[in-house]
């Protein structure tokens, strides 16, 4: 796919399906528990996707495809115990997600992949509060919570965090 993609890099068609065949390569790569490789394809498949949305930001799909992609690199980021970098994806992630619900308040996948997106900024931030890193915690926490007062499992990282902080009459 990657040299049909070269032999004509303005077909963006062609792009895409490297991006979605680089992702699936690190799918894979992941399932056989080559984090690094997994972690390697998804960034490529990330870079072909930026590049494609830089050239057309009106385009929602490839929007979306680099939120995607950045939480796929997110992903492994996490299991490697990389939490500042992990947390970074996922908020690369959210800020196009928001803009995306934000343009079409009743399209059910934007805000689908918007709680999807709080969700892994909850989950790095509870692996935080597992990691003792508290000041990362609670900034992730709180954006979470900011973004999905609804959302009770976020509460428990965050007491939890507090506690650990020594702060017991906050939690």
């Amino acid at each position: 796919m990657e040299a049909l993609a070269n032999s004509n890099p303005q077909n963006a068609e062609w792009r895409r399906a490297l991006s979605v065949a680089d992702n699936k390569a690190g799918r894979a790569a992941l399932a056989q528990g080559d984090a690094p490789e997994a972690l390697r394809r998804f960034r490529d498949g990330l870079a072909v996707i930026e590049a494609l949305a830089e050239i057309d930001p009106a385009n929602a799909g490839w929007q979306r495809d680099v939120a995607v992609s950045y939480n796929l690199v997110g992903n492994v980021l996490l299991t490697q115990r990389a939490l500042p970098e992990a947390l970074k994806s996922y908020r690369a992630a959210l800020t196009i997600v928001q803009r995306l619900a934000a343009s079409e308040p009743t399209n059910a996948q934007w805000q689908n992949d918007l709680q999807f997106c709080i969700g892994r900024i909850g989950i790095a931030a509870w692996s935080a509060v597992l990691a003792h890193d508290l000041p990362m915690a609670m900034d992730a926490v709180d954006q979470a919570i900011a973004l999905a007062p609804q959302a009770t499992w976020l509460y428990a990282s965050r007491a939890h965090a507090l506690m650990l902080l020594g702060r017991v009459e906050e939690a």
